[in-house]
């Protein structure tokens, strides 16, 4: 019976592993693309400002 519970909870606690795992990367994909987004927006604004 104990055995059980310890697999129940060790299962309880892959998964919440897992959970912040995938919010981890969902996070740094996102961040990366916000870092794309912001070099690609000060790089527009560098060359309008060289136009003028």
């Amino acid at each position: 019976m104990s055995r059980l519970i310890d697999l129940s909870a060790l299962t309880s606690f892959l998964d919440q592993y897992l959970i912040i795992q995938y919010y981890f990367i969902a996070f740094l994909i996102f961040f990366q693309k916000k870092n794309q987004e912001a070099n690609f927006c000060s790089k527009s604004f560098l060359k309008d400002i060289q136009l003028n």
